[in-house]
């Protein structure tokens, strides 16, 4: 009987420790999962923040640009650049940069409000709504930022209103009639730019020969029959 206690007793703490090292590796794990990348700053990312402050926009997303070629895995540096490109109404570049911070760090609250914006710029409220909530998701531990929650307010009104929901890469008939249009125009373009060439060099071929033809400044010219006609009495043309 006490071999079988001692034996129940030692398999009870083999299983203590092998449950403390499942612990310990669940901790790990969540730990891990907490851990966030810092990437330093570099010079062109305050210059660009300094340049976006005061308003110059293109400037600022020439240094943010830069700053990426050195630290490419920032996710301030996209967002940012997403603020910039939403200035400047580039709605497509805007949720590209603010998709890619997100990327980099989903728990980025500007990098999903910037992507609802420019959805919803786009029309694509469906993914415009479903970008809001995931800012308001991220936020909600330190508290919804009065921007994100008016955004949020906003999507959810245009949608309520019955404004269309556009799936991503949706394109509307009017864009596609305007592209149509500016490609006949842009082929029209080009087909008057090649038959002004073909003029132009048939007019340098011409060119020498009227060059030749050309009347020397003072003198008169005349006809034969002119010339004959001026001749006095016992004169003859050499």
């Amino acid at each position: 009987f006490f071999f079988v206690l001692n034996q129940h007793n030692t398999m009870g703490k083999e299983k203590t420790s092998t449950m403390g090292k499942e612990k310990t590796k669940v901790n790990r794990k969540v730990n891990k999962s907490k851990i966030k990348v810092s990437v330093p700053k570099v010079p062109q990312q305050e210059e660009g923040n300094q340049l976006f402050r005061e308003g110059k926009i293109v400037p600022a997303i020439k240094k943010y640009t830069e700053a990426l070629k050195t630290a490419a895995d920032s996710p301030l540096l996209y967002s940012n650049r997403s603020a910039c490109y939403l200035q400047q109404k580039q709605w497509k570049q805007a949720f590209e940069d603010a998709r890619k911070a997100c990327e980099l760090d989903p728990s980025l609250v500007k990098g999903w409000y910037r992507q609802a914006v420019a959805l919803r710029r786009m029309s694509h409220f469906r993914e415009a709504r479903a970008a809001i909530r995931k800012a308001v998701k991220v936020s909600a531990r330190k508290g919804v930022p009065a921007d994100v929650e008016e955004e949020k307010q906003l999507i959810e009104k245009t949608i309520k209103d019955g404004c269309t929901i556009k799936p991503l890469g949706w394109v509307s008939t009017a864009q596609k009639a305007k592209a149509k249009k500016l490609r006949q125009m842009s082929r029209k373009r080009a087909r008057e730019e090649a038959e002004a060439e073909d003029e132009g060099d048939a007019m340098d071929e011409d060119a020498p020969a009227a060059k030749k033809r050309k009347k020397e400044p003072g003198v008169q010219y005349m006809t034969m029959e002119q010339l004959k006609a001026t001749l006095k009495p016992g004169e003859k043309l050499i």
